[in-house]
């Protein structure tokens, strides 16, 4: 390699360490400031210990530095050759060996003392997310008059748990479970105090809507037969209710034990009186069916120069008969369209069938 040669790469050497070094310097400052916050003694003994390694490597390489500046020859040498500290003492075996044990002391201290800061984050977190949520818990507490004594354990626990992050991240947890349940129960009271002004109103809608299935039933009982066995429930058992007594008058829990099944009762009823509605109604839309029904085949038989057929005509008057008599009966009925639909479609069948009379 000719002289020229060697001085390029002497100084391309010199600048790779000229790199490392200024990276090295940063992550150094960085942790010995880190090591102080948080670390351990162990890590700001690590920390001294990789300042001296670095030391002696700045050394070296400005010994690169001068060799450099002579020509070059003098680097492969002084890269190779042990290093040693101020005192004499072996640091490492050559310059590649100390900048490794550099960085690897850099790599060991930044991940304890990230395990460090990550668990102090940790304990922030849930110190903070505990004193928030008992706070809450409290005027939840306060307002709805149950769970206190669950409460209580909480702050007792909040007052003598270990600052560690285990040990706060329990409680953390086992704090925000009680505000869940506190929060259940507080929108089931919000709940209930927005429906209350409604039930005097809902009352009289329950009221008409009775008035009206009424009306269906009885419409019913005198059209089709066999009728549903449900009953009309009335809106008149259900005892008056002052809201704003019960409230007033009664702690929480107490309140929410009588609101909630009135409104519950409420609802009972509405789905009662619907289905009593349809109940009776399908009977009825099953008679208007089956006349539709059998009016529609008469029309197709009408279509087919059927209408007055002497083999279809008696089984229409019978079904006719039937279903426009009051109350008339589905299940007769039923039965009697469905011979007369059958006969329809088979003499329509007989009638669209060429007849083989066998003659040409």
């Amino acid at each position: 390699m000719s002289t020229t040669g060697a001085a390029q790469r002497a100084g391309e050497v010199l600048a790779q360490w000229d790199d490392w070094s200024a990276r090295c310097t940063d992550q150094l400052f960085d942790l010995d400031t880190r090591a102080t916050s948080v670390g351990t003694d162990a890590d700001r003994l690590d920390v001294a210990a990789a300042f001296l390694c670095r030391k002696a490597i700045f050394d070296r390489i400005e010994q690169l530095r001068v060799a450099v500046q002579r020509g070059g020859s003098d680097v492969a040498a002084l890269s190779t050759r042990p290093l040693v500290d101020g005192q004499g003492g072996l640091v490492a075996d050559n310059l590649s060996s100390a900048a490794n044990l550099v960085d690897a002391i850099i790599a060991k201290v930044d991940q304890r003392l990230t395990a460090i800061e990550q668990a102090d984050a940790t304990v922030e977190r849930s110190v903070v997310a505990i004193v928030h949520d008992l706070a809450e818990a409290d005027r939840l507490v306060e307002q709805l008059g149950i769970h206190a004594g669950r409460v209580a354990k909480l702050h007792t626990r909040a007052a003598t748990t270990d600052r560690t992050a285990v040990s706060l991240t329990a409680l953390a947890t086992d704090v925000m479970s009680m505000v869940t349940v506190l929060r259940s129960a507080d929108s089931d009271r919000l709940r209930i105090v927005a429906a209350l002004p409604g039930i005097p109103a809902k009352l009289e809608q329950l009221v008409a809507r009775e008035v009206a299935v009424r009306a269906v039933v009885a419409r019913c009982r005198d059209k089709v037969l066999p009728l549903p066995n449900l009953a009309v429930p009335a809106v008149a058992a259900i005892e008056p209710l002052d809201a704003a007594v019960v409230l007033s008058s009664m702690p929480w829990p107490a309140a929410f034990a009588k609101l909630q099944p009135y409104l519950d009762r409420l609802d009972r009823l509405g789905a009662a009186l619907d289905e009593v509605d349809r109940r009776f109604s399908l009977v009825l839309s099953r008679r208007d069916d089956l006349r539709g029904l059998l009016q529609a085949y008469r029309d197709k038989a009408g279509a087919h120069g059927l209408a007055e057929d002497p083999l279809l005509e008696p089984a229409y008057r019978v079904a006719e008969a039937v279903l426009w008599s009051a109350p008339c009966n589905v299940d007769v009925a039923e039965p009697l369209v469905d011979v007369y639909t059958d006969a329809v479609n088979n003499a329509v069948v007989l009638r669209s069938t060429p007849r083989d009379s066998g003659e040409r």
